[in-house]
């Protein structure tokens, strides 16, 4: 089929942008964060994307908490994570973004059909930042296209955090996938890595007791564990989950010069009695964003600076991988 869009829709009262080819289905929501709430493999029918079992979608006011509001979907962080005062600013919970409402318009490329695409927008009500997505669907194609562009159009300096946060449904045997690199726990949120192991190498650490444990297994929700932490010196700019039931993979493709690290947030039952996985490339690391800066690991978005970004996420099916980011062998 052609690739199409449909702003006729409405999902429990919210404008609802649907984005369809012969393989995927996506429903982005412009008046939440503009985040992409859906995204179904059409041809197993399968919902990729995880929805908070006992929330109901709704418009937030501007600067609530944001676990408490933890809806789901693909929402974007900045410039910040945890609640932080910068240069006298009170930037809230997670950041700008996620709570307010986008412009939107439909753009087409090439012959009808053969391509779409939808253009949001909005400005951050603190930092007064840009930050505009495209996302593109084409008919022939087993993936989507993400064009980011952040723009400071202020006279300062902004030191920031801008990361991507899917919230992906996993499921037991599960596999977390990213390339080789360095992983280095976020204690006060992992209930199942031994504190004497600060940093390790993907994917293997060890448990408070002692015994070897494979991070990029999913185990089930009865484990009520939590993992939280920050995959480093990645090997290339890649990351995804893959789905031993129905042999589905989803891979984020995403430059490195932009986003040099990936968080991994899982609560595996442990938090909150949820079962889910976040995958998070970022600018930058701790979720502190003051301690980023004394660090020095975290980057600036220089006055009238912007930064650009393609990010693609590919859905494929096992025997057709592609050698990606650690492909399950």
């Amino acid at each position: 089929m052609p690739a199409i869009v449909d702003a006729s829709w409405c999902y429990q009262g919210l404008r609802a942008l649907v984005m369809e080819n012969e393989l995927l289905r996506l429903v982005v929501l412009p008046e939440v964060g503009g985040r992409i709430w859906s995204l179904t493999y059409k041809p197993l029918a399968r919902e990729l994307l995880w929805h908070h079992p006992r929330l109901k979608l709704l418009r937030l006011p501007f600067g609530v908490s944001y676990d408490n509001h933890f809806f789901g979907g693909w929402d974007e962080i900045f410039p910040n994570d945890a609640p932080v005062t910068i240069s006298g600013e009170e930037l809230p919970d997670h950041g700008e973004f996620w709570s307010i409402p986008f412009d939107w318009w439909i753009a087409s490329k090439g012959r009808i059909g053969d391509e779409v695409s939808v253009c949001l927008v909005a400005e951050g009500p603190l930092t007064a930042c840009l930050l505009e997505k495209t996302i593109t669907l084409r008919s022939d194609e087993f993936g989507f296209t993400i064009g980011y562009r952040l723009h400071n159009p202020t006279g300062k300096d902004l030191p920031f955090l801008w990361k991507l946060h899917p919230a992906f449904a996993v499921e037991p045997g599960a596999r977390i996938l990213l390339p080789p690199c360095q992983i280095r726990p976020e204690f006060e949120y992992c209930s199942r890595f031994s504190t004497e192991v600060t940093e390790f190498p993907w994917s293997h650490t060890r448990t408070p007791d002692g015994q070897v444990l494979d991070v990029s297994l999913v185990p089930p929700p009865s484990d009520q564990s939590m993992d939280f932490y920050y995959a480093l010196n990645l090997d290339r700019g890649e990351c995804g989950v893959f789905l031993p039931s129905l042999g589905l993979q989803v891979r984020l493709s995403f430059p490195l010069t932009i986003f040099s690290t990936v968080w991994v947030f899982a609560s595996y039952g442990g938090w909150r009695h949820l079962y889910v996985c976040l995958l998070e490339p970022s600018t930058g690391y701790p979720y502190r964003l003051e301690e980023g800066i004394r660090n020095g690991t975290v980057p600036v978005l220089k006055a009238g600076g912007e930064v650009r970004a393609d990010v693609r996420v590919e859905v494929t099916q096992a025997g057709n991988e592609g050698g990606g980011a650690g492909s399950p062998r």
